[in-house]
């Protein structure tokens, strides 16, 4: 299971150690000065719309490609782009992403690019344009995706396609993860203390154990 992180400044201590744990990092629109694919040969895009609904903000659509233009001539394409989606808008969402896509292919047709899935959609709307993508994210409220991500897996294993889970920085959500056979993850949780940082490394090593039992582990 690949795993990302936020991302950091290319030449702290951090990154040194996301590096050495084989991990990558998320490349965000709006910290994209701060990225350097050399240090970071391992990342994603995404679009940046969680962090503009989070301020009340539109979606910075100009960002956003422009961050896809700089991204082309990296030496080291990103593993997947994540497509523009609507924050909690449901098929709504869906309908917008697959309107981008289009435009996306035409343009920067060089990306794989990722399906956000969240809250009020399901496998039976997503399924018949599956194979217009190489990842399904899934996103969402925690409460959602935990009770809804084993049928995204499934579906997008499927049809020979990767399911990467969002927010997932915790022990037991690391757990629940590997469990369910995410191919990737990410969480900017692990940045926030080395106690955080080292309940996430831990947890990861213990995903070798499937049977490992869940109990003392919180989903904060």
């Amino acid at each position: 299971m690949k795993v990302y992180v936020g991302l950091v400044s290319k030449g702290s201590a951090k990154a040194k150690e996301i590096r050495r744990e084989g991990w990558g990092v998320v490349l965000v629109p709006e910290l994209r000065r701060k990225f350097c694919p050399q240090t970071f040969p391992l990342y994603f895009i995404d679009n940046g719309a969680f962090s503009c609904w989070r301020r009340g903000e539109e979606f910075n659509s100009s960002l956003f490609l422009k961050t896809l233009e700089e991204a082309s001539e990296y030496p080291i394409l990103p593993q997947f782009v994540v497509v523009p989606d609507l924050v909690a808008k449901g098929l709504e969402s869906l309908e917008f992403s697959l309107n981008w896509l289009d435009r996306l292919k035409r343009e920067f047709p060089h990306f794989n690019y990722a399906l956000a899935v969240q809250d009020g959609m399901s496998p039976e709307n997503v399924e018949p344009y599956l194979k217009e993508f190489a990842y399904l994210f899934v996103g969402g409220t925690l409460q959602w995706k935990t009770k809804r991500g084993r049928e995204w897996v499934k579906l997008a294993h499927k049809h020979g396609r990767k399911c990467h889970i969002g927010r997932v920085g915790t022990a037991r959500r690391v757990l629940w993860a590997r469990r369910i056979g995410a191919d990737s993850i990410d969480s900017a949780l692990p940045l926030f203390s080395l106690a955080k940082w080292e309940r996430f490394r831990r947890a990861l090593r213990e995903t070798l154990q499937p049977e490992l039992p869940l109990r003392g582990i919180t989903w904060h």
